[in-house]
């Protein structure tokens, strides 16, 4: 069996949070669960697993989550069965139940509220990161999962496990985690705040389990190095393979998201009407039109580039509609893909 992740070297800044993300099964779930069940045997505290939607901690998704310690839990006689959203260990000679886990999702934290978890001193919250789309205000409902689980202890260790499908995510900007994007494989940050509280947030060392066959995953797309390598994912979009010339933009604006700056130019030349984005290093300019998911109190910003309004906006929106949206290179692509998955869902 190959080199699969361990907790060893973040474990070492004993940090409240652990942020960890990198290639596809590479072993952060196992590790952590790992961590947990040791745990337990030794001190008998519980754990919570938790997942962002309530379909991904059903029963029958996990009923399977244990499946890699069989023989591990056979070793202590046991074996671990779920239901009613709660992991037993059971006793194989007596049958005995005793509460190992929760399964909990964030999408549910209402129906929490009135529950108690003072035995749990590990939360595990597996696929943070997703290349879909986060719940409305997702972080402050993550900190209220937090606050029923916590209460008013200090003896309980986060960990937040992803896999490199998106670079945007709203818990890095909430959580203060500047360096993410230029962060190098097999590096650990440490964030230390004012309250004493760290996170620790490592980007996983690529194990390049799949190596051996990479001749399967050879073709010219840069998602596929998530897969192989651990690499940011990145969807390729479209590109403008013609010289774009500067008095053929017969409009521009400027588009705001995760504290990044992108301009859209609007061009009318041999090609049709199409916009072109490309990133924007210059300052906002006061009668500039500016989408921003953020609320401004100008009516020259707007949320959204489908709602339309007037011949600009409709303009633009058309545009949008009808796939005439270039840019500059995949990760301007990738950025304001993002932006436009809470333009839709938020």
């Amino acid at each position: 069996m190959g080199k699969y992740y361990s907790l060893t070297k973040i474990l070492r800044n004993k940090s409240q949070y652990n942020v960890i993300f990198g290639e596809r099964s590479n072993g952060k779930t196992y590790a952590c669960l790992k961590y947990a069940l040791d745990k337990f045997f030794k001190t008998g505290e519980e754990f919570v697993y938790l997942r962002r939607w309530t379909d991904d901690v059903k029963a029958k998704r996990m009923q399977t989550l244990f499946t890699p310690f069989k023989e591990y839990l056979e070793k202590r006689n046991r074996k671990v069965i779920f239901k009613g959203g709660v992991f037993y260990l059971v006793d194989l000679d007596t049958d005995e139940e005793t509460i190992l886990a929760y399964a909990l999702s964030i999408s549910e934290v209402e129906h929490m509220k009135s529950s108690s978890y003072e035995n749990v001193t590990t939360v595990i919250f597996d696929e943070f990161l997703t290349r879909r789309v986060y719940l409305v205000n997702e972080f402050v409902s993550f900190m209220n999962v937090l606050s029923t689980i916590i209460r008013k202890r200090e003896n309980v260790k986060i960990f937040m496990l992803g896999n490199t499908v998106n670079r945007y995510c709203p818990y890095f900007s909430e959580m203060g985690l500047k360096n993410i994007e230029h962060m190098k494989q097999g590096t650990i940050d440490v964030y230390k705040y004012s309250s004493g509280m760290t996170v620790s947030v490592e980007y996983c060392t690529s194990l390049n389990r799949v190596k051996k066959g990479s001749s399967y995953f050879a073709f010219d797309n840069p998602d596929l190095k998530m897969i192989t390598e651990g690499k940011w994912e990145l969807g390729i979009y479209p590109h403008v393979s013609w010289k774009l010339y500067h008095e053929n933009i017969v409009y521009s604006f400027v588009i705001v998201f995760n504290n990044k700056y992108f301009q859209g130019d609007i061009y009318n030349d041999e090609q049709g009407v199409y916009i072109y984005i490309h990133e924007k290093t210059s300052e906002i300019k006061d009668d500039t039109l500016v989408f921003s998911l953020e609320s401004v109190p100008n009516k020259l910003y707007n949320v959204s580039v489908y709602i339309g309004g007037n011949k600009v906006l409709n303009l633009i929106r058309n545009l949008f509609l009808n796939n005439k949206v270039f840019y500059q290179n995949n990760s301007v692509g990738d950025t304001i893909n993002n932006y436009l998955k809470g333009v839709k869902y938020g």
